[in-house]
């Protein structure tokens, strides 16, 4: 059976930018649609997200889950979260 996808829906603006951007370098399969308002990115089974990536692409410290909690809207899949990690998954 082929892997569910999973990701985050973000909300559109500089802060999803960068963490869209930070998605896509960290995992190349990453697919992501622009509904003007929003963005969802997804992967099939696994999508991970560190923040020191979205750091960088920002020039600023980020606390990941106040970050999440600002633009996120929605997800699919699980959510495990810690400071450094986000990493969606379908387990």
């Amino acid at each position: 059976m082929p892997a569910m996808a999973v990701g985050p829906v973000l909300r559109a603006g500089t802060l999803s930018a960068a963490i869209v951007a930070a998605l896509q370098a960290a995992n190349p399969g990453a697919a992501v649609v622009d509904r003007g308002g929003y963005l969802r990115v997804s992967a099939p089974g696994r999508l991970r997200l560190a923040r020191a990536d979205v750091e960088a692409l920002l020039g600023r410290p980020v606390v990941l889950g106040a970050a999440l909690q600002q633009v996120m809207t929605g997800y699919a899949g699980r959510l495990a979260l810690t400071d450094d990690t986000a990493l969606w998954s379908e387990d």
